[in-house]
């Protein structure tokens, strides 16, 4: 009768820290890997390049690793305006920036009308929408408000100028009549004044 058995093995990889490696610097069996432990890198032996000069087997974090650490410096470029003056132009930078500003282009043409709106409510209207009660007329009553207190009286003013002299009055004449000759003669003169004597 045919019995499966099944053996457990653990393979241990060659290791070492990097120092070590380079210090010993041994020739790796072809297919043979050595692992730094400090570094987590790994090469794999091909039986005749001694470890210093053979690469490292590179896993995909690794390469990734190296592709962001890449810094990749190009040749610093001409400016805007140097192009220009390399193409024929003349002039300061200055000069060459307000080239770059073209004329006024023609206005648009002005936009159609937008349609009207719809009308509005008076504002009796509001103020009803807003709890008033009463008509019209009530409302505009309601809106003038009470009189305000009297102020207080202004300063008197000061005094005016004299007046002009007035014309010169007529004279009265006056006249004592007897009493046994009372009374006098008719006068029509206004300003004839008559006095009777006592007896």
């Amino acid at each position: 009768m045919h019995r499966e058995s099944t053996v457990e093995y653990t393979f241990r990889l060659r290791q070492d820290v990097a120092a070590d490696w380079t210090s010993i610097n041994p020739v790796l069996l072809a297919g043979e890997p050595g692992v730094e432990l400090d570094t987590g890198k790994m090469k794999v032996g091909d039986g005749v390049t001694s470890w210093v000069t053979l690469p490292y087997y590179l896993t995909q974090p690794h390469i990734q690793a190296l592709i962001d650490g890449a810094v990749i410096e190009g040749v610093p470029g001409d400016s805007a305006y140097e192009v220009a003056v390399d193409n024929g132009f003349v002039g300061t930078e200055s000069q060459w920036l307000a080239s770059l500003e073209g004329t006024d282009g023609t206005n648009g043409t002005n936009g159609t009308n937008g349609a009207a709106g719809a009308a509005g409510i008076s504002a009796y209207q509001v103020a009803v929408n807003n709890g008033f009660v009463g008509n019209e007329a009530a409302w505009l009553a309601s809106l003038e408000g009470a009189d305000g207190t009297n102020g207080t009286n202004g300063a008197n003013g000061t005094d005016g100028a004299d007046g002009a002299d007035g014309a010169d009055g007529e004279s009265v004449t006056v006249t004592l009549v007897d009493f046994g000759d009372w009374p006098p003669a008719s006068d029509s003169n206004p300003l004839h004044l008559y006095f009777r004597l006592p007896e």
